[in-house]
């Protein structure tokens, strides 16, 4: 084998160990959604975390956390910098108890009806539509 065909697999492999690295360790520690010197102060979002609610939340805080539903609140962090999310779970009951007394600041999938329309404020905007039969 020629040498240059050495040196080029040993630089891509090199390369591609490199790479694979970086890969991981964003995953690990993300960089901020915003420039840390920036005067904007960072506000808490509470935000209620079912357990038992697999596919759309899974894991509880303080572990991995996952699902559709903390894609979407981390997809929404990026039109909201400066905000920060803190995880708080229970039980759905539990949960629409903290959001009615103020404990915590945001709750997804909740459906809507009349009745709790009179006690939370629910987007404008219609995400989808359900149907109960």
């Amino acid at each position: 084998m020629r040498a240059a065909t050495v040196l080029r697999s040993v630089i891509y492999r090199a390369l591609a160990i490199v790479l694979a690295a970086l890969a991981v360790l964003s995953s690990i520690a993300p960089a901020p959604a915003f420039a840390a010197d920036s005067d904007q102060p960072v506000k808490t979002v509470r935000v209620g975390w079912l357990v038992n609610s697999e596919g759309f939340q899974n894991g509880t805080p303080g572990e991995r956390l996952s699902g559709w539903g903390y894609e979407y609140l981390q997809t929404l962090s990026y039109y909201t910098p400066g905000w920060r999310y803190e995880y708080v779970s229970g039980t759905f009951t539990e949960l629409m108890d903290m959001l009615e007394a103020g404990e915590i600041d945001l709750m997804p999938n909740i459906s809507y009806s009349e009745e709790r329309a009179q006690k939370l404020l629910f987007s404008s905007n219609p995400e989808g539509t359900e149907r109960y039969y």
